[in-house]
């Protein structure tokens, strides 16, 4: 049979496929049908592509008039059709991996899409008042919270498995089976250290739990200072803030900074350092009634002192000044209404949390909803949970 005129195989190995070349013939098929080896050993058959007339092309160009079938291949950018879905921009492949939720634009499978982003005073539950303070692994929480009536979740993620990938995809499964879904992300307080590495270590633990609340399709990270004089103090708090809030800032996420008596952020002028040290940017305050009154301050007067750095309010009743002794709501000294008439003024947008350590597991659910009803007063919607 004579050459096809103009057409031209591509160099292959082996003495049968070079004579074939010599002559201007197109690769007898046992050339082109050559065995190779893949990197991982295994052996499959390769043909040969042919150049089409006049292409530098190694891709065989189609006869005129065939039917061709729009390849998809994957890693590659993919057809029009998953442009049009809105899953590609410019190439690059908006989907979110599994097991991954892309902030905002992508939350998670199965998390309600009602849940305003910003704007307004949300209620939510925290972990804790079922939990206690034991790695119970949400169990009670999960066992508990639908109950109250209160669907978002405060998650206090004080132990290792809790922010795992895993331990993530896990509370995320279980929110959607109770519907429930993660308000905000409370974590272990802050510990800069005195020494150069500390603060490396605390940063890096500081960027994964921004992707923990990336995954979690939170906007809110709290957490408690260290004890004071203790991790560099507040001078080294400050340090931390200054790397981590930017990053935070840029991702869309508020780190709330919680008052906790005998810690290093206790009272307002330890907020008014960090302020004027570090700015407000991707920074707020996470006001707890029952610390303040711990720790021998008004937390109304606190509310009316710190203004709009006030972003987070933790309800929690406690008996007086001292180590603190927090108690059920109602028994304790905490002017409640006040605090909330001081802080929820017209435009305030942040979390109210309902925050009692657990007490007694068998009554708990009457407990948190005389929380429940004080918060109702001042957020008209929430009012239907309080019946």
């Amino acid at each position: 049979m004579g050459a096809d005129p103009g057409v031209r195989a591509r160099p292959a190995r082996g003495r049968e496929a070079r004579d074939a070349r010599r002559r201007g013939l197109r690769a007898p098929a046992a050339a082109r049908d050559r065995a190779v080896h893949h990197p991982g050993g295994v052996r499959r058959r390769q043909r040969a592509p042919v150049l089409h007339p006049g292409s530098r092309s190694r891709r065989v160009a189609p006869p005129p008039g065939a039917r061709v079938r729009p390849q998809h291949r994957r890693g590659a950018a993919g057809g029009d059709r998953r442009r049009d879905r809105g899953e590609l921009d410019g190439g690059r492949d908006l989907r979110p991996r599994v097991g991954h939720v892309r902030w905002r634009a992508h939350p998670h499978p199965g998390l309600r899409q009602d849940r305003p982003v910003s704007g307004g005073a949300r209620l939510c539950v925290a972990t804790i008042c079922f939990d206690g303070f034991g790695d119970e692994d949400f169990a009670p929480t999960f066992e508990l919270a639908p109950r109250l009536g209160v669907e978002d979740l405060e998650i206090n993620a004080w132990y290792g498995r809790n922010l795992t990938p895993s331990g993530i995809e896990g509370l995320l499964r279980r929110c959607r089976a109770g519907n429930l879904r993660p308000a905000s992300l409370q974590v272990s307080p802050f510990a800069p250290g005195p020494a150069a590495a500390d603060l490396t270590r605390e940063v890096c633990r500081w960027l994964w739990l921004l992707e923990v609340a990336r995954r979690l399709d939170v906007g809110v990270i709290k957490a408690t200072g260290s004890a004071r004089d203790t991790c560099g103090g507040l001078p080294a708090l400050i340090e931390l803030l200054r790397v981590v809030a930017p990053v935070a800032a840029e991702r869309g996420i508020t780190v709330v900074l919680e008052n906790h008596v005998g810690n290093v952020i206790e009272h307002p002028e330890d907020y008014h350092a960090v302020f004027t040290a570090v700015g407000r940017q991707g920074l707020g305050v996470c006001l707890d009634t029952g610390h303040f009154v711990a720790s021998g301050h008004d937390p109304a007067a606190v509310a009316a002192d710190l203004g709009d750095l006030v972003v987070h309010v933790d309800l929690k009743d406690c008996t007086g000044p001292g180590t603190g002794h927090f108690v059920r709501f109602g028994e304790g000294v905490v002017d409640f209404d006040a605090v909330l008439a001081r802080t929820l003024t017209p435009g305030w947008s942040g979390w109210v949390v309902v925050e009692l350590p657990l007490l007694d597991r068998a009554r708990v659910i009457s407990d948190l909803r005389a929380g429940v009803h004080i918060a109702a007063r001042h957020l008209p919607l929430q009012a239907q949970l309080a019946t």
